[in-house]
C-alpha cells in the first residue's frame, strides 16, 4: 500500500502548459506534487525555483536543495505537461507512463530514466574525446567540456572527464533518497549555483547539458544504457511475450 508521503512528483512547468493532471494524478495514486514555475513573472500556485536558467534543472535542483533532509523514498523528476514525445511506454501521456512505474525497480536502482529506447542518447550521446557535436549551437560546451566536467563536480581542473557519455534522454527520471544523498547537500547547492551564474552558455545549453550528466551526478556510470526490452519489463512491467521480447517472458527486476 503506497502513501503519498510514499513518492515526490517534482515537476517543472511553464505558462502554456496545464499542469491540473499531476494534482488529479497524485490524488488519485498517491503522490505529493511539488510544481515549479519557470516564467519570468511566477504564476501564481506554483513553487518558484531558485534560477530559471537550464530549463527543468533549476527546479530539479531547487527541490533538492530544499529538501535535502526530508527526502520522500521516491523522487520522480518530469515535464510539466501531459504530453511528452520523450515517453516511449503507453503512449505520449506522462501518468499512462507513471501509473505503470514499478518502484521496487527505481529501490534496486537508485536512479533510472523513464525513457527505456536507446535513441537518441545511447549508447554515445556525448563524445568530450572528439570534440563534436551535430547541435552546433552547444559546440562552445562540448569543447570546454573538461572545464565544466571540473566545476560541475568540484574536481581539480586536472581531472580528465569521461571519454564517452552515454545516457536514455530527455531529463525525466526517478531517484531514492538514499542515492541523493550519497552526495552531500553542498554539492547539489553549488551545481545550483553554477547554474544562474555560469557564462558557458545560455539556458538551454545548461539544460542540453545537464541532460547529459544527471545519471552520472546520481552515481551511475558514465555509459548507463538499459536494453530496451528488459528496461520496459523492469521499470513498467512490460515483460512479455510480445514481439518484442522474442516471444519469451521476461523477469523483472524486484
Amino acid at each position: 500500500h503506497r502513501e503519498s508521503k510514499d513518492v515526490a512528483l517534482i515537476a517543472a512547468k511553464t505558462s502554456n502548459e496545464d499542469a491540473g493532471w499531476i494534482l488529479d494524478f497524485c490524488k488519485e495514486f498517491k503522490c505529493t506534487p511539488y510544481i515549479y514555475t519557470m516564467d519570468e513573472e511566477p504564476e501564481d500556485g506554483f513553487l518558484v525555483p531558485y534560477t530559471l536558467k537550464g530549463n527543468e534543472a533549476g527546479a530539479y535542483l531547487t527541490y533538492i536543495v530544499d529538501h535535502y533532509y526530508d527526502l520522500h523514498p521516491y523522487n520522480i523528476f518530469i515535464h510539466g505537461a501531459e504530453h511528452r514525445w520523450h515517453n516511449d511506454m503507453a503512449g505520449s501521456k506522462t501518468p499512462d507512463a507513471l501509473v505503470n512505474l514499478r518502484v521496487e525497480a527505481v529501490s534496486r536502482r537508485g536512479y533510472a530514466n523513464l525513457r527505456c529506447m536507446a535513441v537518441p542518447g545511447c549508447p554515445d550521446g556525448l563524445h568530450p574525446s572528439r570534440m563534436e557535436t551535430p547541435d552546433i549551437e552547444n559546440q562552445n560546451l562540448v569543447d570546454n567540456f573538461p572545464q565544466i566536467w571540473s566545476e560541475l563536480f568540484g574536481l581539480d581542473p586536472s581531472t580528465a572527464p569521461p571519454l564517452q557519455v552515454g545516457y536514455h534522454c530527455c531529463a525525466q527520471f526517478a531517484v531514492t533518497k538514499q542515492r541523493i544523498r550519497e552526495r552531500g547537500w553542498n554539492e547539489y547547492d553549488r551545481t545550483l549555483k553554477w547554474i544562474e551564474h555560469n557564462e558557458w552558455s545560455n539556458s538551454y545549453g545548461i539544460g542540453w547539458m545537464l541532460e547529459k550528466l544527471w545519471h552520472i551526478m546520481f552515481g551511475m556510470a558514465a555509459v548507463d544504457c538499459q536494453e530496451t526490452t528488459q528496461c520496459r519489463c523492469d521499470l513498467y512491467g512490460w515483460c512479455g511475450p510480445n514481439p518484442e521480447t522474442n516471444g519469451t517472458m521476461l523477469t523483472p527486476l524486484s
